[in-house]
């Protein structure tokens, strides 16, 4: 993988090499990446990248840290919100239960034995419409 990594700054990466894709003078900003994400999860978490300019090559660490009880409200506030129609009286949805126990399941998470490091498991699945 090449990287054009200025001013402290990543602006481009590609998997190619940068000289079979853009003319001479702009691939030669590229130089090539040493890419560290062995701290990857699949679970909700927050990525960020360390750069470390190393001179002809650039190395970047995945750094990994927690999603916040903040955040988590925030998520769990966008659910309610995108499903508040399901409780309008005129909705005509057939699992209307379903979508009230689902909204009490969000609002009861900051109470989760998880909170706030939920896994996606702990997330409780939407009904279908």
């Amino acid at each position: 993988m090449f990287i054009l990594f200025e001013n402290g700054e990543e602006h481009e990466s590609l998997q190619v090499d940068p000289y079979t894709v853009f003319p001479a003078p702009y691939a030669s900003r590229f130089r090539p990446l040493e890419s560290d994400d062995s701290a990857d999860t699949v679970e909700p978490c927050n990525r960020s990248y360390v750069y470390e300019d190393l001179g002809a090559t650039v190395k970047r660490t995945l750094v990994i840290t927690p999603i916040s009880a903040e955040e988590n409200r925030f998520k769990r506030d966008q659910f309610l919100a995108s499903s508040d129609w399901t409780q309008a009286e005129d909705a005509t949805i057939t699992n209307k239960a379903a979508w009230v126990e689902w909204r009490q399941q969000l609002r009861d998470l900051p109470a989760h034995a998880n909170w706030p490091d939920l896994k996606m498991a702990d997330w409780p699945i939407a009904p279908g419409v």
